[in-house]
């Protein structure tokens, strides 16, 4: 038996040995390269088989709070760049340093695992910014990890902004909002603020409760979870001050549009985070005199037109779980499309002081009533706007206080 096995043997060997050199070195490279082709394939397919990934597309407040939860992790390799970040207060700003991962592929430790992290920018042609591409995979049989990291990415994100109401703006030609400041809740009601008419700030802090609250019966009868406010009136009077003390109630970030500097909303109000606020500043000025030629944007100092501004705000795309806030001292001018029901659900009107009013104000700044009455009626007599009361008591407040 051994010896016919060493005759087959022998055999072939002679007949490998007959072929041509040339066509024997062809058939080595081809069965290496079948080989290796199909080592390849099956080494592509390895990550898909045991990995298990979660793909998260920016630019965009989930995007930023998971590169901010990565600073804590313990990043294994994969290089880090040193980014800046300037954050605003009520009595001035700061720069931050913070870590983040650097475009690339990183491994990362959470929760003693492994998670590796891949971070990329896909950029359009034409794109002034690019859209940033993150992914987060780790092993299928640990792929709840990935859940918790998201879970806690956002909650810290959540704890960071209650300790701080983040106020947002867009840059000329950005379609993304930037920091611009950030108050403490105490800073935002502080008591020198102006003195808002009698039941304006109650009767508007209860309707946004109970706004809030509602986000259940809201889905329940199919309609968008999303409130309107327009106010209007005289410069000085108090309308973005009672924006302000929303936010402070509700510890809710606010939005600042400048429709100016605005060229795809859409692109703007996706970055908006839930259960937040909207605002439109001075609306009027954005798009000029209601007449005519307003729809097609003839008076208009923003790229953005009517339809844009409308679908944005309650089309089908449109963004939910926020307040929407218009402020305006012209409200004449406004297209009647732009406050119809439905945009806006709730109107408040400011105007000149009451008497009763300038009294409160006199108090506050001043710290007796000795005054107060003839004060006050001299305000309500010269129609002075909150604004010019307040503007008169700092010139008579002691020295010092």
């Amino acid at each position: 038996m051994f010896e016919m096995g060493g005759d087959w043997i022998r055999s072939l060997f002679l007949l490998w040995e007959s072929i041509p050199i040339t066509v024997r070195n062809a058939i080595v490279f081809m069965f290496i390269g079948t080989g290796l082709h199909r080592i390849d394939v099956l080494w592509r397919k390895i990550p898909w088989l045991v990995l298990s990934s979660l793909h998260i597309y920016g630019p965009g407040t989930l995007s930023m709070s998971i590169l901010r939860f990565l600073e804590h992790c313990k990043v294994k390799s994969g290089t880090l760049r040193i980014d800046t970040e300037r954050e605003y207060f009520g009595n001035g700003s700061q720069w931050k340093t913070i870590k983040i991962p650097d475009f690339g592929a990183h491994r990362i430790r959470f929760r003693d695992r492994s998670i590796w992290v891949s971070i990329s920018e896909e950029r359009t042609e034409g794109a002034r910014e690019g859209k940033q591409h993150i992914v987060l995979s780790t092993f299928w049989f640990q792929k709840n990890l990935l859940d918790l990291l998201i879970e806690e990415a956002i909650t810290e994100e959540r704890l960071r902004c209650t300790r701080t109401i983040v106020v947002y703006q867009n840059e000329s030609g950005s379609r993304r909002f930037s920091v611009r400041k950030r108050y403490s809740p105490q800073e935002l009601c502080m008591k020198h603020l102006p003195i808002l008419p009698k039941g304006v700030t109650e009767r508007i802090l209860e309707d946004v409760r109970s706004f809030l609250n509602a986000k259940d019966r809201y889905i329940r009868s199919g309609i968008p979870y999303r409130r309107g406010y327009l106010f209007e009136g005289l410069p000085g009077t108090g309308k973005t001050t009672l924006v302000r003390r929303i936010a402070a109630e509700f510890i809710l970030p606010i939005y600042v549009v400048m429709l100016q500097h605005c060229s795809d909303v859409f692109q703007l109000l996706s970055n908006v985070t839930e259960r937040s606020i909207i605002l439109f500043e001075d609306i009027d000025v954005a798009f000029g005199a209601s007449d005519s030629d307003s729809r097609s944007m003839s008076h208009s100092r923003t790229k953005v037109t009517f339809s844009d501004l409308f679908n944005a705000l309650d089309g089908v795309v449109a963004q939910t779980d926020s307040l929407v806030i218009m402020t305006t001292n012209h409200v004449e001018k406004l297209d009647p499309a732009m406050i119809r029901p439905g945009r806006i659900d709730v109107r408040e009107h400011f105007s000149h002081v009451k008497a009763s009013e300038a009294e409160q104000a006199y108090v506050l700044f001043i710290g007796h009533e000795k005054g107060a009455r003839r004060f006050g009626e001299k305000a309500e007599k010269k129609l002075w706007t909150m604004a010019d009361v307040q503007k008169e008591l700092l010139m008579m407040m002691p020295k010092g206080t």
